[in-house]
């Protein structure tokens, strides 16, 4: 889902590190 992750992104302003560090390897499996 690149479009979830990128309006996700736009919309925190995060950096994908940072996504995966809060969320977890479990949200994106």
């Amino acid at each position: 889902m690149d479009t979830f992750r990128r309006a996700f992104q736009r919309q925190v302003g995060v950096t994908p590190a940072t996504y995966r560090r809060r969320f977890g390897v479990a949200h994106e499996r």
